[in-house]
């Protein structure tokens, strides 16, 4: 159905019955249809916000992708990062640029995919904005959020002698888009293509490093580990010694870098887009979760390497220690 037929109110509407962002909470006063959304913030915890943008052709590419996965993903990287300040995810609001080629039932995937992400956490769309679009289309979500006070996990909290963890495995998101992108045989890498396409944020296990094992330092993997490493230690003022052959390396990933003559270590650094924690410990609180349920019965989670006082990033692969290239996902270069 072409937008024009029903209207930029019509379209609204139709937004407001898939968000359901009329009935969620009793936090929530306004939602979709007022000038503005208004909601009361929890009592006594800090707020946080986050934005980030998506534009068509540099972020997603509908070749290969579907219109609920674009709306899924859009929604999952505003998650991640909230998950990755040890925060819970509150509400959102949109703005999205529609080009005259899609049609209402594209809108309508999107934000099934968005609502669809949003409603692991309990997220809601409260709000946001329509414009047309003359090129390509674009999507910019803002979360807002709240966390315990000082429970906030920041960037520049790495102390020297604490321990770097990761969760899960990395590699596959990289795998998945390069299979994708390059229209090559799934059939081998199936995970690889769905974390890609549908990955999942770690917000409930965030919140369990941040309340369980007084976990400070935090960061999203979103553009690749050695890039998020790096992060850390320019906020922090340290750096860091990474052990190669720690480095939880997704399955098809090293299938799919050996078959194509990429060193796996090497390829799984630059892989962003993964939607995983790094995180640093005290050694006390690294050995207390090393031993937990947590690793267990929630979350698999690899110690990689450890914190030093001496700037510098250095991953040591057998006998020999050499400086990692901050690599992964810029949007200038």
């Amino acid at each position: 159905m072409d937008i024009g037929s029903i209207g930029e109110f019509g379209l609204i509407e139709r937004i407001r019955k898939i968000t359901k962002a009329h009935n969620p909470d009793k936090n929530l006063l306004l939602s979709i249809g007022d000038d503005a959304a208004a909601y009361i913030p929890p009592k006594n915890r800090i707020t946080v916000i986050t934005t980030d943008t998506m534009a068509e052709d540099v972020h997603f590419d509908l070749s290969y992708t579907t219109f609920f996965e674009v709306g899924w993903r859009a929604g999952v990287s505003n998650l991640s990062d909230i998950a990755a300040m040890g925060a819970e995810p509150g509400y959102a609001v949109v703005n999205i640029g529609i080009p005259l080629k899609w049609t209402v039932e594209n809108i309508e995937e999107i934000y099934r995919g968005m609502t669809e992400s949003m409603s692991l956490s309990g997220c809601v769309i409260i709000g946001g904005d329509c414009v047309k679009s003359e090129a390509k289309g674009f999507i910019s979500v803002t979360v807002t959020g709240s966390a315990e006070k000082n429970r906030l996990a920041k960037r520049s909290e790495a102390k020297p002698g604490d321990f770097i963890f990761v969760t899960g495995s990395i590699g596959g998101s990289r795998a998945g888009f390069e299979i994708l992108s390059k229209n090559r045989d799934q059939t081998d890498y199936k995970k690889s293509v769905n974390k890609f396409l549908k990955p999942v944020p770690r917000i409930k296990e965030a919140g369990g490093l941040v309340k369980n094992f007084d976990v400070r330092c935090m960061i999203d993997i979103s553009d690749g580990l050695s890039s998020e490493i790096s992060h850390i230690c320019t906020q922090s003022g340290t750096g860091a010694e990474i052990i190669g052959d720690k480095i939880p390396v997704h399955p098809e990933a090293k299938k799919f870098a050996e078959k194509n003559g990429y060193d796996p270590l090497t390829y799984a650094l630059a892989s962003g887009e993964e939607y995983e924690l790094l995180f640093t410990a005290s050694p006390e609180n690294s050995e207390k979760l090393i031993k937990s349920d947590f690793v267990r019965d929630v979350c698999p989670v690899t110690k990689i390497g450890f914190i030093t006082d001496k700037k510098g990033i250095f991953v040591r692969i057998k006998d020999n220690k050499v400086p990692i290239a901050e690599r992964g996902w810029n949007h200038f270069s």
